[in-house]
């Protein structure tokens, strides 16, 4: 539910009957993850059938597996308090209506990535931009007992992070145009 909450926030749950919830609702139940843990998800009520229902995180492509009944239901919420600051949740019509607005957002977000791939990908082959665009990044070099990081910064933000024991490069978009790992055998990630 990264489209509606922030780590930090703190929920407010109602305990209520699942035969009162309506599409849309935001809940909270016990199920497994994508990596197979039980915990307890919040997630947006998508649909209801007289067996229970069943539920998708704000941003997520498909509907959960879960089928949430009595048994699995925790409650609803209701609120949540972000920076000290109380905000109503939007559920029932109005959730669903935010919820299909987020998912279109989502659809035309991933259609964009696809069309621009190939020339974005050109564009990064060609070098030009290094060429034209020499921001001031600064590199940070950050040992711990077991090993180096090297931070790339520009301005206040991190834009790329590189592991040279393991391999590992990371890199924000735009500045992997510019941005290229020290060692050869380092992989992008």
């Amino acid at each position: 539910m990264k489209a509606s909450f922030r780590v930090g926030d703190r929920l407010h749950i109602k305990p209520v009957l699942i035969n009162k919830l309506k599409r849309g609702d935001v809940i909270i139940f016990k199920g497994t993850d994508h990596n197979g843990e039980e915990k307890e998800l919040v997630h947006r009520v998508v649909s209801i059938n007289k067996d229970g229902l069943y539920t998708r995180g704000d941003n997520n492509r498909q509907n959960d597996d879960i089928l949430v009944t009595q048994k699995n239901f925790k409650g609803i919420v209701t609120h949540f308090e972000r920076n000290g600051k109380k905000k109503p949740v939007k559920g029932g019509f109005q959730g669903m209506i935010k919820a299909k607005i987020h998912y279109l957002t989502l659809s035309i977000k991933r259609l964009i990535r696809v069309i621009f791939r190939m020339p974005y990908r050109a564009l990064k082959k060609s070098g030009l931009v290094p060429k034209i665009w020499k921001p001031d990044i600064k590199k940070i070099f950050i040992k711990t007992s077991d090993e180096e990081i090297i931070k790339y910064i520009h301005g206040s933000h991190t834009v790329a992070q590189m592991w040279p024991k393991k391999k590992k490069f990371l890199c924000k978009k735009p500045y992997d145009l510019i941005i290229k790992p020290d060692n050869k055998k380092i992989k992008s990630g």
